[in-house]
């Protein structure tokens, strides 16, 4: 019997010290704390960082004339432009902004022509240097005597011929020093532009000369004329368009 009790105690006092312990881990339980610590704090507020930025600049892009090196060789050479270079009527910076004007038209035109678009240079100044690289001398005109020449040929020509010319700065004088032959003479603010040339190879039935007279010029003898023949001529000159190519061969004047 007494063996039989001590050996109930052992048995009893191994179950008693296998019971695990209730009491949570310390580590467990801190960890738990510091959760519950940082959720009770609020989120951080975003803020906006104001970044001051660099003054701006404007970079100006040009387009690569290499693109275009036939169109630009015509540009280079073109005698007009080359011509008032060396005269002085034209400088650097004013052909500088009548190419890049050239390059936004599309190349099409004779660099000299886009000149007459930009401002750079008057009207008459250009024509003028375009007549004297071409060979059209300059004409003075006999008011009275081109007054009766055009009455003359209003009477035998049709109205549409006279009316085509003065629209197209074209008028048939009589120059103060008399030409050594008989020619029809006519004058032009722009003789070296083909529609004109055909033109005038149109109306003149005979052997004719063309020069060069300004459009003002041109203008002045309308006026003379229109005073002394009212309704013989149109009112106003019209510019000619940009249509005909600038490179085919001038006329040789005849006298």
């Amino acid at each position: 019997m007494i063996q039989l009790f001590s050996r109930f105690r052992r048995s009893t006092k191994a179950k008693s010290s296998d019971k695990p312990s209730t009491e949570p881990d310390k580590g467990v339980s801190e960890g738990l704390k510091l959760v519950g610590a940082e959720a009770s704090q609020e989120p951080e507020r975003p803020t906006l960082t104001v970044v001051a930025k660099p003054p701006a600049s404007i970079t100006r892009i040009y387009e690569d004339s290499t693109l275009y090196p036939m169109e630009e060789k015509r540009a280079e050479s073109d005698r007009v432009i080359a011509y008032l270079m060396a005269t002085g009527q034209l400088t650097q910076g004013m052909l500088n902004r009548t190419k890049r004007l050239w390059r936004a038209a599309g190349r099409k035109d004779a660099l000299w022509r886009v000149l007459l678009r930009s401002d750079e240079l008057p009207e008459d100044t250009v024509y003028e240097a375009a007549a004297s690289v071409y060979s059209f001398s300059p004409v003075n005109v006999s008011l009275l005597e081109t007054v009766g020449l055009i009455d003359h040929l209003s009477k035998v020509w049709p109205q549409t011929v006279i009316s085509r010319l003065v629209g197209l700065g074209i008028l048939p004088v009589i120059p103060a020093e008399k030409p050594s032959k008989k020619a029809l003479t006519f004058a032009a603010y722009d003789p070296t532009r083909s529609e004109v040339r055909r033109m005038v190879e149109t109306a003149a039935s005979g052997p004719y000369s063309l020069h060069y007279l300004s459009r003002s010029g041109i203008e002045a003898c309308t006026k003379a004329v229109s005073d002394f023949l009212p309704g013989v001529l149109p009112t106003g000159l019209r510019r000619i368009s940009a249509t005909d190519s600038d490179d085919a061969p001038t006329i040789r004047k005849a006298a």
